[in-house]
Formats: C-alpha cells, structure tokens, sequence
C-alpha cells in the first residue's frame, strides 16, 4: 500500500509541463492588460533574439581573434544574465515556483525534473536558445559538420546552464528574495540596470573599435576559459585544432551543470517553505533605519528623513525620477567624455549639479501627495520639512556627484581641472535645492497615487511653464562659475573655486528654503490641496 502510494506521489515530467500550460492559459484569460503584457515580453524576446543573431552571426566576417573574442562575450551576457536577474527582479518565472509544492507530499527527484522541464517552456529560454542558434549555423560554416555539431552540442548545453543556474539561484536564495529588503535592493538594482542600458548598448560598438582592440582582447582572454562562455566557444577551439581543449570545456560545462543541479537539490526543501537559517532571530537596534546612511535619532528630524530616504526605492515614481536623474546627470556625461566630444569638465560639472536634483526638488510634496497631511496636522514647521529634505537630497548629490566629476576629468585628461570644476558643481547643487524649493511651494502639482512609474500627471504647461523658467534661473545664477572655471583652466586660482562654489551654493540654498519656508508656513493646506491627487 506504501509503495503505490509513493509511485502515485511522483507525476512524471508531462504533468509539469501540462500544469505550466494551464496556469499561462488562464494567465492570457485573466484580462486584456495581461495579453497586452505578454505580448510585450515577447515582442522584447524577439527584439532581444534577433539582436543577439545578428551579433553572432557577424563572427563569421571577423577577424580570427575578434570572432574568438565576440563569441566569448555574447556567451558569457547570456549565462551571466540568467545568474543575475533572479537577484535583480526577486526571482524570475513564478508560474511553478517550489513553494506551491509545500503541502504535496512529492519526491525531490520528481520535483526537480519537473520544475527544470518547465522552466524551458518560457519565452526566456526560447529566445536564449533562439539567438544561440546562430553559433551553429557559423559552426557548419567555419568549421564544417565538427564545427557544427559540436556548436549544436554546446548551445544545449549553454541552454541547460542558463535555466539550471537561475532555478538554483532562486531556490538558493528565495527566503532572502521574499523580503522586504531583498526587494528594496532588487529596486534599486533594477533602476541602475535601466540607467545602464544606454551605455550596453553603445559597449559593443566601442569594444570593436580599432583602437580598443587590445581591451577587448584581454576581455576575451579572460572569459574564454571561464565556465560562462565555455560552452559557446568549445567548437571555435575545435575549429581551431585544439580538440581537446574544446572537449575539456564541454566537460566543464557539464560538471559546473552537475555542482548546480547539486546545490538546487539542497536548497530546494527550504525554498518550498521560504525559510532561512537565520529566519528567527530578531536584531534589536536603536534609532530609525536609513539604510546606506546610518541611523537618524528618534526626533521629527530623523523620522521625516527615514521616510524620505527609504521612499526613494520603494515609490516606483520618485524611483522613476531618480532614473530619469541619473541618466542625464551620469550617464550622458560619460558617454560624451568617452567618445571624446571635448566637452569641458567644467560644464559637465554644472550640467551634473543641475540635473541630479532638480527634477526630485521640483515637486517634491507631489510625490507624498495626501500623506504630507499628516505633517500639516502634527504641526511640523516648514523649516524642519525643508531642512530634512535639503539634507537627504544633498547625502545623494553631493557624494555622488563628487565621484563622477573626478572620474570624469582623469577620463579626459582633464585631471588639472577637477578641484575648480568641483567647485562649478557644489554651487550648481546649491542653487538648483535653492530655486527648486521655492518653486515647489509656488507651483505644487499632484501625481497619481499609481504604482506605475510612468503614470504622470504634470498638469501640462501650467505645471511645465514655472519649472522652465526656474531652470533658466538657476543656469543664469550658476553660468558665470563655469565660465569663470573654464577660463582659470587648470591654474593654481582654479583651486579657490572650491571653497567659493561650496559657499556660494550653500547660501543659495539657506535662503531658498528660507524662502520656500515662509511661503510653506503660510499655505501648507494649500500646498495640501493642490498636491493631493483626485
């Protein structure tokens, strides 16, 4: 009796493949968005498929060094991008998660063959598999059927890696990834890798430059014999003539497959039931938290900065607009100096000082929308608002700024030119927190209380009119230093450009919140109004 009992408690592969069909089916019939939403994801499946083809098919017209090298890269984003993204997004495919298997008495064998059998009906593994093809058509052609077939071999055995690591990755880690923390990093993560999307895809087209060989050389030399982009260039080394060097990195493919599926069968009972090791215990701690940035003490001070800080990546809308801020503030800048566009470090020390802050300051009691009531209610004065938020924003631009503007002038060999342009910078900060808060309390709007990070209500030229002109201000107030930087070039009077730049925009922005405080004492339940959403 026991043993028709555990037979019937272990459902072979189809079950699991028959179960991932039925919940995508009734996925589909949930509702239009949810159509709208997959056929989204497999438009950028598709977009992504034909992208990564076209890149590997290119070996084939490369030189022998830079298709080895080319090979070697695309690889490795394909197994490092499965590793990855359960970390980033907080797991990834939750149609069969091992935790819907808690209350079903089945066989960790069954379950694992299962769980890997429907991984690979997704539209992930089908794109992965997709654009990996191409290895195989260019395998026949620069190494005839050798080259073909052990193209094919490797790209099964790639596809394998891929889905294996991210199941072990998930199950490795899913009591951590279901926690509020893990998500609030997973956010802040997913942010940067937005941000970074830009300068991805401009990578390729600067690795293959004439004068980037040697990089992208010593980039290849390196991933060539990493488990990553071993199963993509096995049959290029058979191709070759080194046939036993291929073979060995197809058997290292196939023993770091084994050690994953090894570390996915321990972990995997603890991912059905969510839990940890360390589950249990309880951290006493003083103070309230601020993540990165210390504790603050337990004074209205410290609970509005808390608040505001945390906010930053768990609101999708403040998250959106710190995107949209660290694309123009960050990444613009490098890809001017590093296609070398000649922009001095001055300018793009004021541009940066500008942009990091201003479209957070420019309505930043819209993005509390209805919950800055309370503050009205408990009386908190307008200076200590504006003083918390001046100093949150500020523990974000300042530091952040001060890297990119140094990292930029050694880039550009404008090294002479950092401590003056520095200087540029901090007084482009002041003065954007200064006129920004004042325009906040001027010309509040409210934004759709919507987890939606793109939803937007800015109340079109209305809203818009009084940011532009603020934005003209604040470059009227902030040009004369950076034309001054520039001028003085990288003397030793650039240098008084440091100390006059951080006065200057610290004054600026005492008295624009001294400013935007006294307006705020006088109509906060206007402020209120206006920014609470209907």
């Amino acid at each position: 009796m026991s043993t028709n009992t555990s037979t019937a408690s272990a459902p072979g592969i189809g079950v699991f493949l028959r179960l991932k069909f039925r919940i995508l089916n009734n996925t589909l019939s949930g509702g239009n968005m949810r159509v709208l939403l997959f056929v989204c994801g497999a438009m950028g499946g598709a977009v992504g498929t034909v992208f990564g083809f076209i890149s590997i098919v290119s070996i084939v017209g490369m030189p022998e060094n830079a298709g080895y090298a080319m090979a070697s890269i695309v690889g490795s984003v394909f197994v490092l991008g499965w590793f990855l993204l359960p970390l980033v997004y907080s797991g990834v495919d939750e149609t069969l998660q091992p935790n819907r298997f808690a209350m079903i008495p089945i066989r960790r064998r069954a379950l694992l063959a299962g769980l890997l059998a429907a991984a690979f009906l997704g539209i992930p593994a089908f794109c992965t598999f997709a654009a990996s093809m191409a290895f195989v058509i260019i395998g026949f052609i620069l190494g005839g059927p050798v080259g073909g077939i052990t193209a094919l071999v490797g790209i099964v055995l790639g596809a394998v890696l891929c889905v294996v690591a991210s199941r072990a990755v998930t199950s490795g880690f899913a009591a951590a990834l279901r926690s509020r923390k893990a998500k609030d990093h997973s956010a802040v993560l997913s942010m940067l890798s937005v941000v970074m999307i830009w300068p991805m895809m401009t990578l390729p087209s600067f690795l293959f430059s004439a004068e980037h060989g040697a990089t992208l050389a010593e980039a290849a030399a390196i991933l060539r014999w990493s488990p990553f982009a071993a199963p993509y260039v096995a049959w290029y080394d058979i191709t070759l003539g080194d046939v036993w060097l291929g073979v060995a990195k197809l058997a290292g493919t196939v023993a770091v497959i084994a050690l994953l599926l090894w570390w996915w069968s321990q972990t995997i009972d603890s991912a059905k039931l969510a839990t940890s090791k360390n589950s249990g215990s309880v951290k006493k701690v003083k103070g309230l938290p601020l993540g990165l940035f210390g504790r603050a003490p337990d004074t209205v001070f410290g609970a509005i900065m808390a608040v505001n800080i945390r906010m930053f990546w768990r609101d999708p809308r403040r998250r959106s607009a710190l995107v949209a801020s660290m694309g123009l503030a960050v990444v613009l800048p490098l890809i001017w100096t590093v296609t070398g566009d000649g922009v001095m470090l001055a300018l793009l020390g004021s541009w940066i000082g500008i942009n990091l802050v201003n479209t957070l300051v420019a309505n930043q009691f819209g993005y509390d929308g209805a919950a800055y009531g309370l503050h009205v209610a408990t009386g908190v004065r307008a200076r200590t608002e504006f003083a918390v938020r001046t100093c949150v924003f500020a523990l974000f631009a300042i530091p952040l700024s001060t890297v990119v503007v140094v990292t930029l002038g050694f880039l550009d060999g404008q090294s002479g030119r950092i401590i003056g342009s520095l200087g540029v910078t901090y007084a482009a900060i002041g003065v954007t927190l200064g006129a920004m808060s004042i325009m906040s309390v001027y010309a509040p709007y409210s934004l759709p209380p919507s987890t939606n990070p793109f939803a937007m209500n800015t109340g079109g030229c209305a809203a818009a009119l009084p940011q532009l002109v603020s934005m003209f201000v604040v470059l009227v107030m902030v040009a004369p230093f950076g034309f001054i930087s520039w001028s003085l070039e990288d003397s030793l009077w650039s240098i008084a450009m440091l100390p006059i730049g951080l006065l200057y925009g610290l004054g600026i922005t005492l008295l624009g919140t001294w400013i935007a405080a006294k307006r705020l004492d006088a109509r906060a339940p206007e402020v209120l109004d206006a920014v609470t959403h209907r």
